[in-house]
């Protein structure tokens, strides 16, 4: 039996890098805001692409995978017209919000039952009325744990990457690799 398990277990760990099928990458599904020296306007949408000199962006916040690109409104801004560079994945603050107030609302759950169930001792003091409130604890805890999550999620969801560039060639070819990440089609 050990000598089943043992062989089983190297064939486990061999097989980790095994695929059936090619699986196909989505574009990345950032959006960018790019804060421009002169004169001071804010493009929004997404980084297409990069050059040697400049910044190849697309005006469009609308993700659409597996398209072309071909048909969108395109601007090159040069690395000398660049003062920074803001990026958020898409949709993030809408899955921290659902994330947080899903693990906040499951929390609450929990300490709620947990303190109800502590309380089996029936203790009647001059002003109970004879209800049983627990059932109320239990939804507070939740709803509770719900608002708070829902709080951290969006505030963890909005965070956004700046990329100072400021004009500067040397500050550009330095971050390229870092903008490089959130191009739709890297070089």
């Amino acid at each position: 039996m050990k000598t089943f398990i043992f062989f089983s277990s190297i064939v486990l760990l061999l097989s980790i890098d095994i695929e059936a099928q090619e699986i196909e990458k989505k574009p990345k599904n950032y959006l960018a805001w790019c804060r421009m020296i002169s004169p001071p306007i804010t493009q929004q949408g997404r980084i297409f692409s990069l050059t040697d000199t400049s910044i190849i962006f697309i005006r469009s916040t609308k993700y659409e995978p597996n398209t072309d690109y071909t048909n969108y409104d395109y601007i090159i801004i040069p690395y000398h017209k660049i003062k920074y560079v803001i990026t958020r994945k898409d949709n993030s603050v809408g899955k921290g919000i659902l994330i947080g107030g899903l693990t906040g609302a499951g929390t609450g759950l929990i300490a709620g039952l947990l303190a109800s169930i502590s309380h089996e001792e029936e203790t009647h003091t001059p002003y109970d009325d004879g209800n049983n409130y627990e059932g109320m604890g239990v939804f507070l805890a939740t709803a509770s744990g719900a608002i708070l999550g829902i709080t951290i999620g969006m505030i963890v969801g909005s965070v956004k990457t700046l990329i100072k560039i400021n004009g500067d060639k040397e500050r550009f070819t330095t971050v390229k690799p870092k903008l490089n990440k959130y191009a739709i089609k890297p070089n």
